[in-house]
């Protein structure tokens, strides 16, 4: 079995950063459209304790949203769920 050391070939099949020469980084990205995330996290957040299932079953009903005894946090108004994994950036040119 081998150790943790690698041996000169080994050393030399390593992949080098694109970060490591400051100019590639810059080719690479060249012409990739601008990403821009807008802040999401909450402007106020609020912990909400019940003495009973029905009670906590009353809330959801109030707030229109399903919540179980898993349920770790939720957004008022509902929030909708973006369904980003068909989105695809194509070079058009």
């Amino acid at each position: 079995m081998r150790g943790a050391r690698q041996t000169k070939t080994e050393k030399n099949k390593v992949q080098k950063s694109i970060f490591e020469d400051t100019e590639t980084w810059k080719e690479e990205w060249k012409d990739m459209p601008e990403f821009i995330r807008s802040d999401l996290d909450a402007l106020e957040c609020v912990i909400v304790n019940f003495n009973t299932v029905e009670d906590r079953m009353a809330f959801a009903k109030l707030v229109d949203q399903q919540i179980t005894s898993n349920t770790k946090s939720i957004w008022y108004p509902k929030q909708k769920i973006a369904d980003n994994i068909n989105k695809r950036y194509i070079d058009e040119s």
